[in-house]
């Protein structure tokens, strides 16, 4: 099974700039080992304050912080990537909320990655998940 059959790629935090916090669309964990989020930082010299974190929520409503390191926000020389990999979510539905504590402007943005279906290979629902590309590397001569 390849890479793209495995795993279902889902939008949590769209890139993007912002003064306030933002919470992450919720990611559905249901018939799925685990799921991986990758935040993407941009630089940030303008120190913006607060951190990222990712919460649980059992019915998509009341969230908890989950015992994972949380990033903390503030001059970023350069962009950094982080991931969290929530294997075996105790709660349903897993989202990555950037909690603010200044104005300051800050970018980031999140891709979450469902791994381990029950049932595979996960079909692609293409127009709302991005899309995975699977190409071949020609044979070295």
């Amino acid at each position: 099974m390849t890479f793209k059959e495995a795993i279902k790629p889902k939008f949590c935090l769209p890139f993007a700039s912002a003064t306030t916090t933002r919470n992450g669309a919720a990611i559905d964990c249901r018939g799925y080992l685990g799921c991986a989020f990758v935040l993407h930082h941009g630089v940030n010299a303008a120190a913006a304050t607060g951190s990222i974190k990712v919460q649980g929520s059992s019915d998509n409503s009341t969230w908890e912080d989950l015992d994972v390191t949380a990033v903390p926000m503030g001059a970023i020389a350069t962009d950094i990537a982080v991931v969290w990999d929530i294997l075996r979510p105790r709660h349903r539905f897993l989202r990555v909320v950037v909690a603010r504590t200044n104005s300051e402007s800050a970018t980031q943005g999140v891709l979450a990655y469902l791994y381990r279906a029950s049932n595979e290979p996960v079909p692609p629902s293409y127009g709302v998940d991005p899309q995975v590309v699977q190409a071949h590397a020609p044979e070295a001569a």
